[in-house]
Parts: structure tokens; C-alpha cells; sequence
């Protein structure tokens, strides 16, 4: 007797299984959902073997907003590099600030999620993104926009490696750790050998560069070396060493680094620079005048300079300083 009620249970169970999964008239499979999960990544192992990795080592974290990395040494790079960095975060907070603070230094990044990103050529990034199909592809290469959310849109611009720094109007100081400076007056008169010696300019541009004992030094070929000056001030109570200053942006995003060998022989020779030295410890009250020399394209608008760095040089400049 109970044999037979179970048996009538089973069948009772199995006809409504069958009908759950039908719609009248229809016999087919469409009642029955079929989906896929996507691949997680959340472990060096796992994203090792999606990329291909050949091995995977240990490498002490450069900043301590990186809780973990390792160097994937890839099957068939595309870049010369020979692979990749992975990078595991805390949370999207430090991610991201550590992000910024590469990107300064023109990393490139591969983001897979809050925790985990990769970093290497910007030819690997795309070849993984592809194998991968996912990542928000971050680059300081200009005109490479983040893809995230479908990528740069109509009226959206793109980021800047400004970071959150403080724009600072022309002509206007700032001061960042007891260091004070201000855009200044630049004699460009002589430079390019030529000109009147006693025309003040706010900026200047030349083909070449004269320096102190008659030696020229030529722009590459398609650029003209254009010079910024810098007013600077230790405002506080110890001896301290000038900040380093960044790049220089253009009206359109673009970056250059400073020339430092012709910047560091113009700010030697600076009127007034006698007793000062931007590669030594300067006291309480020394006053001097920092020189900068860009290569850039003929023809360039400039826009800013960028200045105000950490002590390690970890993070994005505190100051985006307008120049003319």
C-alpha cells in the first residue's frame, strides 16, 4: 500500500515538471532558462592562466595602497616589455588613487574590478582585454579614452592627468610644504642669438639654445624649445630642497617633460641665482628663480605646468600652474 502511493506521488510530481516547462501548443525548451556565468577573477591565479601567463612572481608592492602584485611573464608578448603587472587593492578607493598616481608616470592599466587591475603596454592591455572581453582600459597615451560604460561619449571629455589638482591662474602664488612660487619674468633676448637683450617676455620660444660657453643645442626636428620661469621662496623654518616641477600641458592634453639638462644650465645662470642651487638643501627666506625648457611641437599652445609633489613622488600634483 505505501509502495503504491509513493509511486502514484512520483508520477503526479513528474507530470507537473513536464507541464511547467511547456506552454500550450508548444512542446519546446522555451520555458527553460540557459545562462552562463561570467568568469570571476578575483585571484592571481585565476587571471594568470585566463591571460596566459608562463609564470607568475612575487614583487615587493610598490606604494602601500597595493595590498599585492606579481609579474606575469607572458606566452607571446606583444611589447618588449616580455609581460605584465597584476595588482591586487583593498578596495576601489586605494585602487583608484594608486591608479592616479601611475598614470602620472604614464602607466597604463587594465581594470578588471574593484580589487584587481593589470598594468603593462598599452598592445598587451588591448590583446588581454579582448581575450578576456572585459576591462576598463586605462592609459596616459593621448587620445586613449577609458572604455568603461561604452567609452567617451558625445559632449564628455576625457580625463586629465590633473588629477585633483588646483588650477592656479596666471601670475598667481602658490605655496606647497613651506615652498613658495609664482610664473615670473623670463629675458629671452640673446637666447636664439638674436633679439633685443632687454625685452621682458612671459614666455619665450626659440629654434635653438646658446648656452655659457657658446655651444648650441638644436630643437628635434618639427620643435622649438619653449622656456617657463618659476619665482621661488623657502617660506619656512628649515633648509629644504626646490620641488621638482612636472610636465608641461598643452591646450589639448598633451604632456611634455622638461628638458633638464638645458633647464638646469639656464637656472644656474639666472640673474640673481648666485647663491642658489635647486639640487641642494636652501634656508629659511632664499630666494630664486627656476628656469624650464619643454621641446614641443612649432606652434603649441601651452596651457599649465604641473607642481606640488609628495615627498616620494607617489601621487598626482598638487598644482596645475597656468603659463602663457
Amino acid at each position: 500500500m505505501k509502495i503504491g502511493k509513493l509511486a502514484g506521488v512520483v508520477l503526479a510530481l513528474s507530470t507537473l515538471t513536464v507541464f511547467a516547462g511547456c506552454s500550450k501548443g508548444d512542446s519546446s525548451d522555451a520555458g527553460v532558462a540557459s545562462t552562463t556565468a561570467a568568469p570571476v577573477y578575483d585571484s592571481f591565479e585565476k587571471i594568470g592562466n585566463a591571460i596566459g601567463c608562463l609564470s607568475l612572481a612575487n614583487s615587493q608592492p610598490e606604494t602601500t595602497d597595493i595590498k599585492d602584485n606579481k609579474y606575469c611573464n607572458l606566452e607571446k608578448p606583444t611589447q618588449e616589455s616580455g609581460g605584465v603587472t597584476i595588482y591586487e587593492y583593498a578596495d576601489v578607493a586605494r585602487r583608484d588613487k594608486s591608479l592616479k598616481a601611475g598614470l602620472v608616470y604614464e602607466q597604463s592599466y587594465l581594470v578588471l574590478s574593484d580589487q584587481w587591475a593589470i598594468s603593462g603596454g598599452v598592445s598587451d592591455l588591448r590583446t588581454i582585454k579582448a581575450a578576456l572581453g572585459r576591462g576598463d582600459l586605462r592609459t596616459a597615451e593621448p587620445g586613449t579614452p577609458s572604455t568603461e560604460g561604452g567609452g567617451i561619449g558625445p559632449g564628455e571629455e576625457e580625463e586629465t592627468l590633473d588629477g585633483d589638482a588646483e588650477v592656479v591662474p596666471f601670475g598667481k602664488s602658490v605655496t606647497y610644504e613651506n615652498e613658495r612660487v609664482q610664473p615670473g619674468k623670463i629675458y629671452c633676448g640673446g637666447l636664439n642669438g638674436g633679439g633685443d637683450a632687454n625685452k621682458q617676455f612671459d614666455s619665450c620660444r626659440f629654434p635653438d639654445y646658446t648656452d655659457q660657453y657658446d655651444d648650441t643645442t638644436k630643437a628635434p626636428k618639427g620643435q622649438e624649445f619653449y622656456l617657463v620661469a618659476f619665482a621661488w621662496k623657502n617660506v619656512g623654518k628649515r633648509p629644504i630642497t626646490p620641488t621638482d616641477f612636472g610636465t608641461l600641458v598643452t591646450s589639448e592634453g598633451l604632456e611634455y617633460a622638461a628638458e633638464d639638462e638645458i633647464s638646469d644650465d639656464l637656472t644656474s645662470s639666472a640673474r640673481g641665482n648666485e647663491n642658489f642651487d635647486t639640487s641642494s638643501d636652501q634656508n629659511p627666506g632664499t630666494t630664486g628663480r627656476i628656469l624650464l625648457s619643454y621641446a614641443v611641437p612649432k606652434g603649441t599652445k601651452v596651457d599649465k605646468v604641473h607642481w606640488g609633489f609628495d615627498s616620494a613622488f607617489e601621487g598626482p600634483p598638487a598644482y596645475a600652474l597656468k603659463v602663457k
